[in-house]
């Protein structure tokens, strides 16, 4: 009882140096938003609303004055205090400790783009990037990036629209397997798209609370998870795809729009994903990333968010981190081998099933989606530093010993991994 007395002191205290324009526009807002708070929690979250109003106003100053390059605004996020919003975001602290039998490090699996400049690239202009998305209160942001990253790779691997994939089928099946306050990894999530395939969301709708992790029919696969940790791995793997990213969302609370060009820090607390490198950045930088966020269409940029490329450290916001991407991605009834990874050919027949010249690994060919998720394949192996890909049908050769390759010819593509 004495806490509690304490605690209405407190905000009846705090809410005494609320100004009147900070109440007329509290209640403005809450009309707005459809709130409704008791009398308790009605004096606190004005408190927190004013305390936040204060921040925009002197965040918005330093916009107009051209100190920092984004603009904020009230939102729904304006009664949290930061450690509130913060919960509600869902990616756990510290990122999941990687296995090599599980993904492939981005300049082993790009390894020709080593040290190359990129121009702009936009996946959604090319039609590979599925409808902004709402994650609710619940603290599911893994699963919107690594959904996200699925979506894309199956539209480009596959030469076809995004498919709408299953937000839930994440959220049941792994980590916390809770709503609230939930969290988890997107490497994870693309991890159990590779193992166990992910559902429709038509088959597997996104509920915004607990439920039951459960199989559906169709499902989307991914061939293999690549995986880096600068803004140069990050500029190579959207060269082959949408990029899952973790950085601090603090920023974003409020954020309207424009370009943040915060510092960068130590801390990831929420996941978003990259589907563009601009060069439309309000003068803040030759290039910044544009983000897509899972918070809906009325949140920010339609939904998404543009950040600096090229600050110091690991990024603006710590943008490069934590960085995942699928490649040779399928789902069930979809296109086989469609050209957006590069399932070219055209040859004069199918390739020779003794498969020359090389050595062949034990227990060749295996099964792949495409050249590039063949290379994939001998990437995550260290006895493999040559592959060949049949692009007339679904089989692999791995090989060993570094012989001469062909090149595309007779449905055949092959090459050599460098740096082994």
């Amino acid at each position: 009882m004495k806490v509690v007395l304490l605690l209405v002191c407190a905000f009846a205290l705090a809410a005494a140096f609320v100004d009147n324009d900070a109440k007329k526009e509290f209640k403005e807002w809450l009309a707005e938003h459809g709130k409704n708070y008791t009398s308790v929690e009605y004096v606190k979250r004005e408190a927190i609303y004013a305390k936040n109003r204060a921040k925009r106003i002197a965040n918005n100053l330093k916009y107009k004055l051209g100190q920092i390059g984004w603009e904020e605004e009230a939102n729904d996020f304006s009664d949290l205090t930061t450690e509130e919003f913060l919960k509600r975001l869902g990616y756990k602290p510290a990122p999941i400790d990687n296995s090599t039998a599980n993904y492939i490090p981005a300049h082993i699996a790009f390894p020709d783009t080593v040290g190359k400049r990129f121009g702009n690239q936009d996946w959604r202009a090319k039609g590979k990037v599925g409808p902004v998305k709402n994650q609710g209160g619940c603290g599911s942001c893994w699963t919107f990036s690594a959904t996200c990253v699925v979506e894309s790779c199956v539209a480009i691997s596959q030469n076809m629209s995004p498919p709408d994939l299953s937000e839930q089928n994440f959220q049941d099946c792994l980590a916390s397997k809770v709503c609230s306050p939930g969290g988890g990894w997107p490497s994870s999530a693309i991890d159990f798209a590779k193992s166990n395939g992910q559902g429709m969301e038509s088959d597997y709708p996104y509920v915004t609370k607990n439920g039951n992790c459960h199989s559906t029919g169709k499902k989307a696969h991914v061939g293999q998870r690549v995986s880096g940790r600068t803004e140069q791995d990050l500029e190579r793997m959207l060269g082959s795809g949408v990029v899952s990213v973790a950085l601090d969302a603090t920023t974003l609370q409020s954020y309207k729009r424009g370009v943040i060009d915060s510092t960068s820090p130590t801390t990831t607390n929420h996941a978003v994903t990259v589907v563009a490198l601009t060069d439309q950045c309000d003068g803040k930088a030759s290039q910044c990333w544009v983000v897509k966020n899972s918070w809906g269409t009325g949140w920010g940029e339609s939904g998404y968010f543009r950040v600096v490329k090229g600050k110091p450290g690991l990024g603006a916001m710590g943008i490069a981190q934590v960085l995942d991407t699928a490649t040779g991605c399928t789902i069930d009834g979809g296109n086989n081998g469609g050209s957006g990874t590069g399932n070219g050919g055209g040859g004069k027949g199918p390739i020779e099933n003794a498969d020359r010249p090389g050595m062949d690994l034990p227990n060749m060919p295996v099964q792949a989606s495409s050249s590039k998720d063949c290379q994939n394949k001998c990437a995550a192996r260290n006895d493999c530093d040559t592959w060949a890909f049949d692009t007339c049908g679904t089989r692999c050769w791995l090989k060993r010993g570094k012989p001469g390759v062909w090149g595309d010819a007779n449905c055949r593509q092959s090459g050599i991994l460098s740096g082994r």
